[in-house]
């Protein structure tokens, strides 16, 4: 009897992981650069959560692996908790850390072409009827920059004269 209630509970909680998964899409929306320094640069990343559920689905966070151009950029995680109304979207922001200036300028040169084709690796953290789901989601697409100017660099005192 034991077993065959272990059964039935792991069928339903793959039941509910495979309803949320089938059901939820992840799409990169907006690519901006912020803080600019010599040592460290931050890339905020934005992603469409929509949820195709008829019941509002609990987002909790989420991990993601972006690619822009074929080259990994690095990876980011979001703590924010947001409740995605049925049939609706949200917005999620990563902020990610760029810390060597070959990969800032990587970065800087896809947004400066306007255009950039990306892949991105999630997995979205989510509560469905009161239980913890986990979506992996990869997507692949192209992102169009246009009018996203690239910050100007602050000015600063030379660091060697």
């Amino acid at each position: 009897m034991f077993l065959l209630s272990v059964a039935l509970a792991c069928l339903l909680g793959a039941c509910a992981t495979n309803r949320v998964e089938e059901n939820v899409d992840l799409r990169l929306v907006d690519l901006q650069l912020e803080g600019i320094t010599v040592l460290e640069t931050s890339a905020v990343f934005s992603f469409r959560i929509q949820n195709r559920l008829s019941e509002p689905l609990t987002i909790e966070g989420g991990t993601h692996k972006i690619y822009l151009n074929l080259r990994y950029i690095g990876s980011g995680v979001s703590n924010e908790t947001m409740t995605i109304p049925r049939l609706s979207e949200g917005i999620q922001t990563v902020k990610i850390r760029l810390s060597n200036l070959g990969m800032v300028k990587k970065v800087a040169d896809v947004i400066a072409s306007k255009r950039t084709t990306y892949r991105i690796e999630s997995v979205i953290y989510a509560k469905d009827q009161g239980q913890s789901v986990h979506v992996n989601i990869s997507r692949r697409g192209d992102l169009s920059l246009k009018g996203h100017p690239l910050p100007a660099a602050p000015h600063r005192a030379p660091l060697f004269k």
